[in-house]
């Protein structure tokens, strides 16, 4: 009992000195918040103290579970007031809020409870507590409340000073000088939460234990990182068996995508989808996209997330299901974005060789035209290392068209197509890249490079089908044609094709046409350039 007394009144000296270093560290905590806010910008309304409690199930998961019934039951007032809500704070973004805003009620629920869930536990959080605010009946009937009720309370309520005391030296990394074992489990979590901190965006952890992390941030404001599990394209090539990812998640680059293309319910239904071709820094992956209303949405050469997708025989698929965000660039080793390209259009559309100079370095094209002179196979020693085994091979020749004359260097294992190939043939040149040198444009050979001997550019008369709009404009459109077992990119005289589609020129002619699509004619084929076509009346 006397020991008792003792501990009683050690502990009720060491209050003061116990508070003491709480307030000092409190005013460095929050001198270190406004340095941040500055940085960061706006504050995000102290939804921080209101998110629902964690536990044994994650904001994501409730989000999943409450997801059906949201978009039921959410009126249309109190979407509107949780979009906005969401944007203020930084959970969605100017172009997610507008994507979402087009549409019915229903839609406009769906698409907003997927965008959230797709960024994670702590967006997740934010749209909870969010909800909870503006619709507590509703919130009531999804068993949200409770959970909020339990989370920690504003920092003007004095009966928890404990837990406050306790998350301000987790925060600061504070330990007093008292060593039991509560504070030892606190300095543990810090440096847990330190190391966790030192992840780079879209990197892996640098703490060994979270090497499968992926730090991401949901928005442009910053929020606290978030970790989830993440699947290289390698990864996923290499489990073909593997048909539902689940909640793994695949990050690339799009790097090329194709025109809308259609199919047919088995109702007779018309639908659209596409392609993409992304690239990761491991390999790249052909994508197909169900959707016409996500072909906006995707931008060449932007990075996105993917997660609840389908692999079908090396293919990733997009369904309505499937939750897709833009994230920060990744690096993408530049022959793997050419892959990537090849698994949309194997072969660049042939143009004139006074259009491929106006393209910008490194750009990938094909041409053709007449040999004029052929250069001797050349040594060719690697700048950065010199060793004899390092020694590469090149071979330029010269190219010849109506519109003028281009160099093209073939190197290393490319040199072998020159062979057989004499002045004066008129060759074909597909996938080799711009080179810009000052004030002289080239051309290299590049993996997907390929050389095929041609009397002339032939006229071939065939039946194709006419599969996808890349652009149209009043002079010309470019489209997708499916002939002898193959697609290619062509061109045709955008007023050849109205009259021919029976459409009005003026106008969104793209839209026009993509309406008309899939259609079969009769065309001449003249390279890559369509001179006649002819409509094949249904029987």
């Amino acid at each position: 009992k006397k020991r008792k007394q003792e501990s009683d009144q050690n502990s009720a000296d060491k209050e003061p000195e116990t508070e003491a270093k709480f307030k000092k560290n409190k005013v460095e905590s929050d001198s270190s918040d406004e340095e941040q806010n500055v940085a960061a910008g706006p504050r995000r309304e102290n939804l921080q103290r209101n998110l629902p409690a964690g536990g044994s199930v994650s904001a994501e998961a409730t989000m999943r579970s409450i997801r059906a019934e949201f978009i039921d039951r959410v009126s249309k007032s109190n979407l509107d007031q949780l979009l906005d809500k969401l944007l203020q704070c930084g959970v969605i973004n100017d172009g997610e809020m507008e994507s979402i805003k087009t549409g019915s009620r229903a839609d406009k629920a769906r698409d907003l409870i997927d965008t959230v869930r797709g960024k994670g536990n702590e967006p997740s959080s934010h749209f909870i507590a969010v909800l909870c605010e503006l619709d507590p009946n509703l919130s009531r009937l999804l068993n949200l409340t409770e959970s909020k009720r339990n989370k920690v309370v504003s920092d003007s309520d004095s009966s928890d000073e404990e837990q406050i005391v306790a998350a301000g030296f987790k925060k600061n990394k504070v330990v007093s000088d008292s060593d039991s074992s509560d504070e030892k489990e606190n300095v543990a979590a810090g440096e847990k939460d330190s190391a966790m901190g030192e992840c780079i965006s879209l990197g892996l952890c640098s703490d060994s234990s979270r090497r499968s992390c992926l730090h991401l941030y949901c928005s442009e404001i910053p929020l606290s990182p978030f970790c989830v599990q993440r699947k290289t394209i390698k990864d996923v090539l290499s489990e073909p068996n593997s048909r539902d990812l689940g909640e793994k998640v695949v990050i690339g680059k799009v790097v090329q995508k194709s025109a809308l293309r259609t199919y047919q319910t088995k109702d007779k239904k018309k639908r659209f989808f596409f392609y993409l071709g992304i690239s990761d820094e491991t390999a790249c992956i052909q994508v197909m996209v169900y959707g016409k209303d996500r072909y906006e949405e995707f931008q060449k050469h932007s990075c996105y997330t993917f997660r609840d997708v389908i692999m079908e025989k090396s293919i990733m698929k997009v369904t309505k299901v499937s939750i897709v965000s833009k994230t920060k660039p990744i690096d993408v080793p530049e022959e793997l974005e050419m892959e990537a390209e090849m698994l949309i259009y194997p072969q660049k559309p042939v143009c004139c060789i006074a259009k491929a100079k106006t393209y910008a370095d490194r750009t990938a094209v094909s041409v053709e035209g007449t040999v004029t002179e052929i250069g001797p196979v050349e040594p060719v020693t690697l700048k950065k290392q010199r060793r004899k085994k390092d020694m590469k091979e090149k071979q330029e020749f010269h190219l010849k068209d109506d519109t003028g004359s281009i160099r093209i260097t073939l190197w290393g294992k490319d040199v072998v197509q020159i062979r057989g190939i004499s002045n004066g043939d008129f060759v074909r040149v597909t996938n080799v890249k711009t080179n810009h040198y000052y004030e002289t444009v080239s051309l290299n050979s590049t993996d997907f490079t390929r050389i095929c001997k041609m009397q002339s550019a032939a006229i071939q008369n065939v039946t194709a089908e006419i599969i996808g709009i890349i652009s149209a404009s009043l002079m010309e459109t470019q489209l997708e044609a499916s002939f002898n077992n193959r697609v290619e990119k062509l061109v045709v005289a955008s007023k050849l094709l109205a009259k021919v589609f029976e459409v009005r020129l003026e106008g969104d002619l793209k839209d026009r046409l993509i309406e008309k699509i899939p259609f079969t004619a009769n065309v001449e084929i003249q390279g890559s350039k369509i001179n006649k076509i002819t409509a094949i009346k249904e029987m």
